[in-house]
């Protein structure tokens, strides 16, 4: 298995997006690329569901980072999201959005996609060399945390979002 991380300087407004109106579960009608008003919830079901498709190329994030929802942060807690990677002509990936509330509101939904440092690099960081003969201590290396957050640190210009789609949703 291969582990990366990349760290780069990122601009929160590098990638491109757009609401889609194929396969919605309940009912809106789209104003823009990234509104869409008449939000109903599906009378059977009482859910909202919509799909937005992103451009992720841009970015220096492989494909597992980008569709694991627990990597994105979102604005309001009663939306939830999945994440796939889609061949589209100008998009890579698609946000499927999801909301279970009664009354849906007019709000502004943000998604941001975080920049984590992964697991990984606590697993195979060791912090002080004593005990080199020891099961598992050949797939480490001293000092990795600590050069890893250092590095990351210098180069996170952007509170650790990756990027962020902002969505108005209105009645």
């Amino acid at each position: 298995m291969v582990n990366a991380f990349t760290i780069c300087k990122n601009s929160k407004d590098n990638i491109s997006y757009a609401i889609q109106t194929s396969l919605p579960i309940g009912s809106f009608n789209r104003i823009s690329r990234t509104g869409i008003n008449k939000a109903k919830p599906d009378n059977e079901s009482g859910k909202l569901s919509f799909t937005v498709a992103v451009d992720f190329s841009s970015l220096l994030v492989d494909d597992t980072y980008l569709t694991n929802p627990q990597n994105y942060f979102i604005n309001i807690p009663n939306y939830n999201i999945e994440v796939s990677k889609k061949k589209m002509p100008q998009y890579t990936h698609e946000i499927r959005i999801t909301t279970s509330a009664k009354y849906i509101s007019p709000t502004k939904l943000s998604i941001q996609l975080m920049n984590i440092i992964p697991n990984w690099i606590d697993q195979y960081s060791d912090d002080s060399c004593t005990h080199i003969n020891s099961e598992g201590m050949m797939e480490k290396t001293y000092g990795l945390k600590q050069l890893v957050d250092g590095i990351y640190s210098a180069f996170n210009y952007n509170n650790d979002v990756l990027s962020e789609i902002n969505l108005n949703i209105n009645l």
